[in-house]
């Protein structure tokens, strides 16, 4: 699998319209032109000082699309593991892949919906070496998925690959 997906995204990183970068940008709705305007046009200093929130820092941004992405690359993993054989025949392992797809999932969707107070907060627990955000911080998900693997489906050889580089046209 590790040579397909290597084959792919050097095809992949070729084809400057299909490698656009996927990154996470902040804005602040007061940067808009109009929202601006109407903001400034109530006379409540206080309401004005809640849309200058200062933005979280690029390498949190960076840290998190990252994240996004290897969860989303272990998605697709696990979809390839759920037709194979072994799978199909260990209930435990189906039922294990099935609950971390959807904890993905569910964690993606929230990264898809992250707030400005939350970045924030990330970005102050990453300042006092708090990894807690991060499913997969130290390859966590990796390994866990490489010991199931090795139990259940050890035929099919190491079909997760461990992304410790993001490829280039990834990288913000």
């Amino acid at each position: 699998m590790q040579e397909t997906f290597t084959k792919w995204s050097k095809g992949f990183a070729k084809d400057e319209k299909l490698a656009q970068a996927q990154k996470m940008t902040w804005g602040n709705w007061y940067d808009l032109e109009d929202f601006k305007k109407t903001v400034n046009s109530i006379k409540d200093k206080s309401i004005q000082r809640k849309f200058n929130d200062q933005p979280p820092s690029t390498a949190v941004l960076n840290d998190i699309s990252k994240e996004y992405l290897k969860y989303s690359s272990i998605i697709s993993q696990i979809e390839q593991a759920l037709n194979w054989d072994c799978t199909k025949n260990s209930e435990s392992y189906k039922k294990y892949l099935y609950n971390m797809k959807d904890k993905l999932t569910i964690k993606m969707h929230g990264i898809d919906n992250i707030t400005n107070d939350q970045l924030l907060e990330i970005e102050n627990q990453l300042l006092r070496g708090q990894h807690d955000f991060f499913l997969n911080h130290n390859d966590q998900i990796y390994e866990e998925l490489a010991d199931w693997d090795n139990k259940i489906c050890p035929e099919q050889g190491k079909y997760l690959a461990m992304y410790d580089e993001i490829p280039n046209y990834f990288v913000w």
